[in-house]
């Protein structure tokens, strides 16, 4: 699920739709901003997630219901969520590997014939730091 415009509030019709989704899929992903419709459905309460690096330190203040992590993504059952827009190629990457298989694996094959990324989700890689 991607974001919407910040100041919306989804209504009673769409938080219904998003839980009723999460009770059946296999995985729910949020990619950067998305995480605020899981947030104001209430899927993100007890679980492990991140947002954009740049608006962690408020999600804190704001939503300790929530273990805030600043990762490219983090995953805690079915919810995954992803730091911003291109951490959901990390995310997706790390969701294929999980599902169809690691190491000699057609979704490792696939990953490396497309020159998919294998970047830190720590951002250990990054140069700059937030």
């Amino acid at each position: 699920m991607g974001a919407h415009e910040i100041t919306y509030t989804l209504t009673q019709g769409e938080i219904d739709f998003i839980k009723k989704t999460e009770e059946s899929c296999v995985a729910f992903m949020f990619i950067c901003g998305g995480f605020m419709s899981g947030l104001q459905a209430g899927l993100l309460k007890g679980k492990t997630a991140t947002g954009p690096r740049i608006m962690l330190e408020q999600l804190r203040k704001d939503h300790p219901e929530v273990q805030w992590v600043a990762k490219r993504w983090a995953n805690d059952g079915k919810i995954w969520t992803s730091g911003a827009l291109l951490n959901g190629t990390d995310m997706t990457r790390a969701f294929a590997l999980q599902t169809w298989g690691g190491e000699g694996s057609l979704a490792e094959f696939g990953m490396q014939l497309g020159g998919y990324p294998d970047r830190d989700v720590d951002y250990a890689d990054v140069a700059h730091k937030l």
